[in-house]
């Protein structure tokens, strides 16, 4: 023991004692290349705190931590070689609070690319690194897309919350023998282009007028007809419902019983989410009668029986409220405009036929400016059309087709995908 004192004594008095120029406390500064203290050792050399005592390259007490190399606690006693406290990724490790890039490091701040990582609170390109909190790819998103203060800002963002598309168009191709699902996406509302041919026909086999919503959970919703063969009128009894978490993969949730007596066809389903976050579907009951169904929970799985909305002799009923005005679009001689004040009316039509190159199912849009966007199904004379509208829905622009979707699809509905 004597010895080994005498030893220590005189390592005290080498060029590793605190204070010494290649080796002593802050030679590296506060946060520096390794950590607080020094570029190889810091106060108390050898000894106490080891070859690479406190705030050395790795954690509080370095690789061998208090104690030291030959010290107490030995190569492997507290924060020895061993990540212990202070161990070589943890506090005040090489990548952790005071680390190789910690407080005052290259680019990171709090934590390193420890404790928040690469890519979260504190990461590579974290507070005070390259981007701004949620770094490169932040909360969701994708090389920063629109993640939480990354490169492009805003909230979310590529796969997290999935794509981002503005407009999305949902409709059926009628050309083809199973009429299927086609989804379409636009980023001003007129110019819509192709995403996915899904390939999904519903539980019947055969679907008509796809309604889309999204849903407070995320996903897609869709509303259909299911007729029971490639015809379009062939007796229904429901109405079938479906999910998608990318509008291309799609799965049948129910099939909701219209609940009436005598019912020969179910058509059109269309959504409807009003301003006070109440959901329905409209639906047209033996070609003649608008009927309104809501759901019972919140997964859409479960809905109640149908409601008579005192509107007749019209199908295809599309819903927009605007203040405590509702406003519907349906087809009866022709694709009309209604407004009451109730989604149960009573109804007033304008009689103004706005839109004759239009035959049915009209879905409406509101615009950035607030004036509105109408579509509607033109049947053989170029299948989807168009028509702008002032924002008191008085004066319409003539319906012209929607450039590159083509003459194959049918009976669409509009949102906004965002």
């Amino acid at each position: 023991m004597a010895r080994l004192l005498a030893l220590v004594a005189v390592l005290a008095s080498t060029t590793l004692v605190c204070g010494c120029s290649s080796t002593t406390t802050g030679a590296a500064s506060t946060g520096g290349n390794p950590s607080q203290g020094g570029t190889v050792s810091a106060a108390g050399g050898v000894a106490t705190g080891g070859s690479l005592a406190t705030g050395a390259t790795s954690a509080s007490g370095g690789i061998s931590a208090v104690g030291g190399t030959p010290s107490t606690g030995g190569s492997t006693a507290t924060g020895g070689f061993s990540p212990a406290p202070g161990g070589t990724t943890a506090l005040g490790g090489s990548t952790s609070s005071g680390g190789a890039t910690a407080s005052g490091g290259g680019t990171n701040s709090r934590g390193g690319a420890s404790s928040g990582g690469a890519t979260s609170l504190g990461g590579s390109t974290s507070s005070g690194g390259e981007s701004q909190s949620g770094g490169s790819t932040s909360s969701g998103g994708v090389a920063g897309q629109s993640g939480t203060g990354g490169a492009s800002g805003g909230t979310g963002g590529g796969p997290g919350t999935g794509p981002s598309y503005p407009y999305i168009f949902s409709c059926f191709n009628d050309s083809a023998p199973s009429s299927d699902l086609i989804i379409y996406t636009s980023n001003d509302g007129l110019n819509f282009t192709l995403l996915y041919d899904t390939g999904y026909v519903g539980p019947s086999g055969y679907l008509r007028d796809p309604s889309i919503m999204k849903h407070t959970d995320g996903k897609f919703y869709l509303a259909f007809t299911t007729p029971p063969d490639a015809g379009c009128c062939g007796p229904q009894t429901s109405f079938a419902i479906a999910s998608s978490s990318n509008l291309k993969d799609w799965t049948t949730v129910t099939q909701v019983p219209s609940g009436i007596a005598g019912v020969n066809n179910v058509w059109a389903p269309e959504w409807f989410k009003d301003t006070d976050g109440t959901i329905h579907i409209l639906v047209s009951i033996n070609s003649s009668t608008t009927y309104r169904y809501e759901p019972t929970d919140n997964t859409l799985t479960k809905w109640g029986t149908g409601t008579k909305i005192g509107m007749t002799g019209v199908i295809d009923t599309f819903m927009v409220k605007v203040g405590d005005t509702y406003h519907s679009f349906s087809k009866g001689s022709y694709v009309q405009h209604g407004t009451a004040p109730s989604l149960d009316g009573p109804w007033t039509y304008d009689g103004i036929s706005h839109w004759p190159g239009c035959k049915e199912a009209p879905a409406v849009i509101g615009l950035p400016d607030g004036t509105w966007r109408l579509f509607c199904d033109a049947g053989g004379g170029g299948h989807e059309k168009s028509s702008d509208g002032s924002a008191d829905f008085k004066t319409w622009t003539t319906a012209t087709t929607l450039p590159n979707v083509g003459n194959n699809i049918s009976h669409g509905t509009v949102i906004k995908g965002n």
